[in-house]
């Protein structure tokens, strides 16, 4: 396989779209616990049922199913963002530390090339050549540990 550009970027986002991901989950969790509330089962949203009973078990069997796509999730992302870490780490071990900060801050912490400027004292347009220059760099990087075996 052909490691470009493309889909080092993608790789990188994996990990921001599975904490995405989680986080949406949560919401979904949350509203539904609402709901078991007193007051809080809303006959509108959910199926018809013989009792209020009914609608707190269906509503306890979903928060149940989301829970263990929660956790799924968030094993997932805990994954990726170690093996993306060790990727960008062992890309840049000493040299271009800067590399590395610009693609950990990007696309492990989620910062904007402005947070990432404000906090590397450079300016946004910097930043934006360093994090080419890095995704360049871990390309070529890739491409030869894939062409190595």
């Amino acid at each position: 396989m052909q490691v470009t550009k493309e889909s080092v970027e993608k790789y990188f986002n994996s990990y921001l779209d599975s904490r995405k991901k989680a986080k949406q989950i949560e919401t979904s969790i949350t509203e539904l616990r609402y709901k078991l509330l007193p007051g809080g089962v809303d006959n509108t949203k959910t199926k018809v049922m013989a009792s209020y009973q009914d609608r707190i078990s269906a509503l306890t069997a979903e928060i149940d199913k989301l829970q263990r796509q929660l956790d799924h999730e968030q094993s997932k992302a805990d994954r990726l963002k170690k093996r993306i870490y060790a990727d960008i780490v062992k890309a840049y071990p000493d040299k271009k530390i800067t590399y590395r900060k610009v693609l950990v801050l990007r696309y492990l912490h989620g910062k904007s090339i402005t947070d990432i400027s404000n906090l590397l004292g450079v300016t946004d347009r910097h930043v934006l050549r360093l994090k080419k220059q890095a995704l360049d760099n871990f390309v070529e990087i890739k491409g030869k540990q894939s062409e190595n075996g």
